[in-house]
């Protein structure tokens, strides 16, 4: 670490935080919540592909649960290269058992988190309640194609969704979701 006129530098060559959530790999009813695929198989490979794709190798990965339902997508997922995989549990992650133990989700991440707090934000799967935000913001999925509002209806600006319901199917750099925020 480094600090240079108070700024501290965790890294020279700073790595991306690479955010997604909620890719459901492997979920073979998946098309009932989810259009724009001819198949599973379709909707798994391009989710995958898109995912793949994006991240380099000095990336740090930042998955935010619900990601496969089965080994073979869970193994996709860890042959992805870059520097950190970590995975926040969502929901569906505890159904991901490997003759009856989690173990499949320990060999495809570095790290495995119920929620984790890092760089002024909580990344979850699940929105936390407002009251626990401390003056953070909430990276989180879970809610699909809906988002938190404000008391004006308006979507609030402390929690921002990454699913990919609400990135084209895509994943998304940490720092273009706070470049969000901020204007």
């Amino acid at each position: 670490m480094y600090i240079i006129h108070n700024i501290v530098i965790e890294n020279i060559l700073m790595s991306r935080f690479v955010l997604s959530a909620d890719l459901h790999l492997g979920h073979d009813n998946i098309l009932k919540y989810r259009s724009g695929f001819d198949s599973p198989e379709e909707h798994h490979n391009i989710l995958f592909d898109n995912l793949a794709s994006f991240v380099q190798p000095r990336d740090t990965l930042i998955l935010l649960g619900d990601i496969a339902t089965t080994p073979f997508w869970l193994e996709r997922v860890a042959s992805i290269q870059c520097t950190k995989k970590v995975l926040v549990l969502g929901n569906h992650c505890t159904n991901m058992k490997v003759n009856g133990k989690m173990l499949a989700l320990a060999d495809g991440f570095d790290e495995i988190h119920s929620m984790l707090s890092k760089r002024n934000t909580w990344f979850t799967h699940c929105p936390i309640h407002p009251q626990e935000l401390h003056g953070k913001i909430n990276v989180h999925g879970h809610l699909h194609d809906s988002i938190i509002l404000d008391d004006a209806g308006k979507p609030d600006p402390r929690y921002i969704n990454v699913s990919v319901d609400q990135t084209q199917f895509r994943p998304v750099l940490f720092g273009d979701v706070v470049s969000q925020i901020t204007r």
